[in-house]
């Protein structure tokens, strides 16, 4: 195997100890669901951590739908500092755009 092919091999979505890796990270990755309310700069959350993507979706629609000022959701990785600055573009796709 030359160099080159060994590099390739480490990138390559396929490689089984790449794809052990990211079910690993997939595995422990928790999600937050985050609403942009009205007149605010600054993403809320009520401190609720989701399993799943899914999961925190339909938190995120649910408190969207509950909350009466509320402009726009998304949903983050837990690893994302609470309190972020709204940045255009930075809604859930499936959020209403605000």
């Amino acid at each position: 195997m030359t160099k080159r092919d060994s590099r390739t091999l480490q990138h390559d979505p396929i490689n089984p100890v790449e794809r052990k890796n990211q079910e690993r990270r997939e595995r422990t990755m928790k999600y937050r669901p985050e609403i942009l309310a009205h007149g605010e700069t600054t993403w809320a959350n009520n401190s609720i951590e989701c399993e799943t993507y899914e999961e925190a979706a339909a938190s995120a629609r649910r408190t969207f739908m509950n909350w009466f000022a509320a402009d726009t959701w998304r949903v983050v990785t837990t690893d994302t500092p609470k309190r972020q600055p709204y940045v255009p573009g930075s809604e859930d796709p499936d959020a209403p755009p605000r």
